[in-house]
């Protein structure tokens, strides 16, 4: 019976691979470094930049675009509202993601920070040496945009993108293949003194790395006003001074004076700071006494102006409804927000852009933070009202600053009624502030 069984050896276990063979790792596009290893001198990420005023209408723009039947929107191909901002290891669960290829010599982006991806080749749908203005809600609409148009290795994109201007690459979240973009790291943009140019992004991208363990790059560039000059156009005059770009006069009373820092956040520069930059300029061959003069004289009245009260009415009723007045100078510049209902306020400028940056960067934060307001803003008495309107007598016509005058007198109860219960909830919660 034996016989009938062919004798075949026997089976050495210890040469059977009972583990399951691992996928192969896809090939990841654009010759990236690793962050975990950053050389400031020589390095390629893929990154993300965040950008507070673009991050608060990417939603309606995707809305826009559905209802006006340029794109659908389907919502199986993954979920485009979801906020990097918070939870940036979620990029993988996105439609698509907007990034740039930068390196030592290309550090352009459209924000000041954000996250560095690792994207599969398989994921890349375009590549563009400059900003395409994709719409990333949808797979259909970015198919069609990429039609066309050649797919691009890293070093192609590089070799051709401007040193002053920013890359696009668009990568869906999850291939056909299922593979999804992996994040590796999170960077941030310092001047040359090793500042944050954007220290609300840089705070949160802080948290991140150390909340998940991952690498923080810091790229350091150069300002956008390093390079001192000077020039007289026809309806302005321009001089780059310290790293600012001031506008030393212009025809539209509404800029004429305003400057920019290294961060293009705008600031009235104070009349002593305007004195440094003429001097700089005469002493440099690029103004004459007498031009030196007149900008000091149209700096006057730009400031005068800046100062006097700028009055809201109402297009129904024609009755006043706010009334804005400025001063400061700087960064410690201040508003002065008055209204007849009561509430007046002194307002920190400065405080107030922080919170509004992070506000647009993180929509939820207005519903979770419904007093972030006496952050920045501190309640006016009625009598402070009073004094600070007679303090602009000399910037406004006799018969506006009277009729401003007795308005706000005639509220003073109202005004000290909510400057009380604001002054009461402060106290209450001024440990939670």
């Amino acid at each position: 019976m034996l016989d009938q069984f062919e004798q075949r050896p026997p089976i050495n276990f210890e040469e059977v691979n009972l583990t399951p063979e691992k996928k192969p790792r896809p090939k990841i596009w654009g010759e990236v470094s690793d962050p975990k290893k950053h050389d400031p001198k020589k390095f390629r990420y893929l990154v993300h930049a965040f950008n507070p005023f673009a991050t608060a209408s990417q939603q309606l723009a995707a809305v826009s675009a559905e209802l006006s039947g340029a794109c659908k929107v389907d919502k199986s191909e993954g979920d485009q509202s979801i906020n990097l901002f918070d939870q940036p290891e979620r990029l993988g669960e996105r439609v698509s993601l907007s990034m740039s290829l930068i390196d030592q010599e290309h550090t352009r982006t459209w924000g000041q920070g954000g996250i560095i991806v690792e994207a599969p080749e398989g994921n890349i749908v375009i590549t563009s040496p400059t900003d395409m203005g994709s719409h990333s809600s949808s797979k259909e609409f970015l198919r069609r945009q990429a039609q066309g148009r050649l797919l691009l290795s890293g070093d192609q994109l590089l070799k051709l993108t401007s040193g002053g201007i920013y890359n696009e690459v668009v990568a869906f979240g999850r291939s056909e293949s299922g593979e999804t973009l992996q994040l590796r790291g999170f960077f941030i943009k310092v001047d040359k003194r090793g500042q944050p140019t954007d220290p609300v992004i840089a705070e949160k991208m802080k948290q991140h790395a150390r909340r998940l363990n991952l690498p923080l790059v810091e790229i350091q560039v150069q300002g956008p006003y390093e390079q001192e000059m000077f020039e007289i156009a026809e309806n302005s005059v321009w001089a780059h001074y310290r790293g600012n770009r001031y506008n030393l006069g212009s025809d539209n009373p509404e800029f004429a004076f305003r400057a920019y820092d290294d961060k293009c956040d705008t600031f009235f520069p104070s009349p002593q700071e305007i004195e440094d930059v003429i001097a700089h300029f005469v002493q440099s061959g690029n103004l004459d006494s007498a031009q030196a003069q007149q900008i000091r004289q149209r700096y006057k009245i730009a400031d005068s102006q800046r100062k006097s009260p700028k009055v809201e009415y109402d297009p129904k009723t024609n009755e006043i409804i706010r009334v804005t007045i400025k001063d400061g100078y700087g960064k410690d510049e201040i508003e002065y927000w008055l209204n007849p209902f009561g509430n007046c306020w002194r307002v920190n400028m400065k405080e107030y852009k922080k919170v509004l940056r992070k506000s647009f960067l993180n929509s939820q934060r207005i519903r979770t933070d419904a007093y972030q307001h006496l952050r920045y803003q501190t309640p006016l008495s009625s009598s402070e009202v009073l004094f600070i309107l007679e303090s602009r007598r000399e910037t406004m016509e006799p018969e506006q600053c009277e009729k401003l005058i007795r308005l706000f007198s005639s509220v003073k109860d109202k005004i000290d009624q909510v400057y009380n219960q604001q002054q009461t909830f402060t106290r209450r919660n001024r440990f939670s502030l």
